[in-house]
């Protein structure tokens, strides 16, 4: 899941010619995993369907998503489950 928010994340910005400063971070606590993308680019000009299915993902698993901008121009902010993320990587549901 949290592959799949990065992805997701990193494919929505639009990057120029020149390279973009650009920060990922996961923080792993007791009970969360906060995972976060800042980076410089402008937003692509896309249909936003991408951020309504990280958000949407997320939430499935009791998580939250927010995209948008902030930071250094463009954020994502992911907070997934734990317990949830080690069930479904072991298969059970």
């Amino acid at each position: 899941m949290k592959v799949f928010l990065l992805v997701g994340a990193l494919r929505g910005l639009k990057f120029s010619v020149e390279p973009v400063p650009l920060a990922v971070t996961l923080a792993v606590g007791p009970a969360n995993a906060l995972l976060t993308v800042d980076s410089a680019a402008e937003p692509g000009s896309g249909s936003g369907l991408g951020i309504v299915s990280m958000r949407e993902r997320a939430e499935s698993i009791g998580g939250s998503c927010q995209a948008g901008p902030g930071g250094s121009g463009w954020l994502v902010d992911a907070v997934l489950p734990l317990a949830v993320s080690r069930r479904l990587e072991k298969g059970v549901t």
